[in-house]
């Protein structure tokens, strides 16, 4: 796979991905040498590595082109993978760290066994089953006839 022409277009900065190197080798963008190749599973020779160029016809000759991938563009972007994998080694540092501590404090985390986990679990289910409480309605205010009273009628 590390010599297939995608993948060295890729690995050369010549585009964002690998996907995007093989769009443009089937676009007719790149050649090897004088040649146009349109194969991205093309199988590049080492001696043929420093060959590798966009055609003078293409418009990604230009190193202004927004679809090209700039070396800057590419620096930036590994130092960012770079800082993220160092901020989640740091993270998981931190925990075995503080579980370390812990454990040699005598203490421990104590786990929830599954009777009380099947208790929450079912009040959890009881409140989002459970209808919302109801407005109370206000009775219309009616203009029938009035009936007279009892005391009226005697």
């Amino acid at each position: 796979m590390a010599r297939r022409l995608q993948t060295v277009l890729f690995k050369k900065g010549m585009a964002r991905s690998v996907k995007q190197a093989r769009q443009f080798i089937v676009h007719e963008h790149v050649l090897i040498g004088d040649k146009k190749i349109t194969s991205p599973a093309y199988l590049v020779k080492v001696s043929e590595e420093a060959s590798i160029s966009f055609a003078v016809s293409s418009p990604l000759i230009s190193e202004d082109h927004p679809e090209r991938a700039s070396v800057e563009k590419l620096a930036e972007m590994q130092a960012e993978k770079d800082l993220l994998a160092k901020q989640a080694a740091e993270e998981k540092a931190r925990i075995a760290e503080r579980e370390a501590r812990e454990k040699a404090e005598g203490i421990e985390e104590v786990a929830p066994d599954e009777e009380d986990i099947k208790k929450a679990e079912a009040e959890a289910l009881k409140a989002v089953e459970e209808p919302a409480p109801k407005v109370a309605q206000v009775p219309k205010v009616a203009q029938a006839k009035e009936e007279p009273s009892k005391e009226a009628k005697e």
